[in-house]
């Protein structure tokens, strides 16, 4: 075939698509297998899950017109017989198997076989509290083992980072989905162990229960049990936990929650500080003005006394004021007195004149001058002069 006679993508998918669905082998067929993803549509009353030998998955869809005939809710973990056919999307390129009838067939070999596993750990006491390493609260050396540059190890140390700048942070490129990811990450933590790290920290994003399988791993799970340096998970978005979350001496759900709890203890103490440092800033600002109020509250003191002193002394100017315009003799002039006087000096009593001496009468509006006559003794009495 030359590329003048090759083949467009549509065609090829046409040829595949009549080469599976008229074939009478997979138009009508039973299998077996372990149903390990499950989710049912209700608005389309519509089941779509996986089913699995535990080497390999196929995608089954069994839509509302076949789920009437159903006797059995369908679980994960389950196995189960099925009835149905091939069907090749075109367009899309991919393949499905539609089913016509499904029967329970009990427990399914995956699932019995992680039951089994789960509990040997718990007799071994992998499970355990006691058996728990207490995860060092600022560890100086972290160990990441993740696949490299995944979303996983971004958010992992985005978080870390935003509190924690102090402990050395070792990524160890591990595969971690895979027939080979059990032993990626078996390898990775006898590096990290190598390499006397604090803390390790094993973390991947959300993924496929096939894909998140690894973590139920025999051997990965002994050599986390295992490991020299306290361990911690973050393993994608599931509900349910893997055997190497429990094992693990503490697990998270995502591996931004896990890079959270390791970056806590580092807020905490930064918050602290914080604290303490607006505590003594307080403490500084209040030594140096305490001076400053100490004067001013004496200062107010004495402007009070100077106050009351200048008000004492002003009522007191003010009495001798009214006192001084009360003994004015102008103002006893003005109420019709008069003032007499001899040689400059007031007369007291007819005493201190004689007959003929001259005397001056002060009124408000002028001066009078006189010459004494006589002088009487009231009215009996007449001063007699020589």
């Amino acid at each position: 075939m030359t590329p003048n006679t090759c083949l467009s993508i549509s065609e090829l998918n046409h040829i595949i698509k009549f080469s599976l669905e008229s074939n009478p082998i997979l138009s009508d067929l039973w299998i077996t297998g372990e149903i390990t993803q499950f989710k049912h549509y209700a608005r389309a009353n519509q089941y779509y899950l996986y089913l699995s030998d535990g080497k390999a998955v196929v995608n089954c869809v069994m839509y509302a017109n076949t789920l009437s005939r159903l006797s059995f809710k369908p679980t994960i973990g389950q196995q189960v017989f099925i009835r149905g056919k091939i069907i090749f999307f075109q367009n899309k390129g991919s393949l499905i198997f539609q089913i016509a009838y499904m029967t329970p067939d009990g427990m399914g070999a995956e699932t019995k076989k992680l039951a089994d596993l789960k509990a040997q750990f718990k007799k071994e006491g992998f499970f355990d509290p006691a058996n728990k390493r207490s995860l060092p609260l600022y560890p100086e050396k972290i160990a990441l083992i993740t696949s490299l540059d995944s979303a996983a190890m971004g958010d992992f140390v985005t978080t870390l980072r935003q509190a924690n700048s102090y402990s050395e942070l070792i990524v160890i490129p591990t595969t971690v989905q895979g027939a080979h990811g059990a032993l990626s990450i078996c390898e990775s933590i006898d590096l990290a162990n190598h390499h006397a790290c604090d803390l390790i920290a094993l973390v991947r994003g959300g993924g496929s229960a096939q894909d998140l399988s690894i973590f139920n791993d025999e051997n990965l799970c002994r050599k986390i049990f295992a490991s020299t340096a306290p361990l911690i998970t973050g393993i994608g978005h599931q509900t349910d936990e893997s055997l190497a979350d429990l094992v693990a001496d503490f697990s998270t759900l995502t591996p931004t929650a896990c890079a959270a709890h390791l970056a806590k203890p580092f807020l905490d103490i930064n918050q602290t500080l914080i604290q303490l440092r607006t505590h003594l800033t307080t403490l500084i600002s209040n030594k140096i003005n305490d001076p400053y109020h100490l004067l001013t509250h004496a200062n107010q003191i004495l402007q009070s006394k100077v106050e009351h002193v200048l008000k004492t002394y002003e009522y007191r100017i003010e009495q001798l004021s009214n006192l001084i315009v009360t003994l004015n003799p102008l103002n006893t002039l003005s109420r019709g007195y008069s003032i007499t006087t001899h040689q400059g000096k007031s007369i007291t009593s007819i005493t201190n004149v004689s007959k003929d001496d001259m005397i001056s009468t002060t009124c408000i509006d002028g001066t009078i001058n006189s010459v004494i006559k006589e002088v009487c003794y009231g009215k009996k009495k007449t001063k007699k002069n020589n």
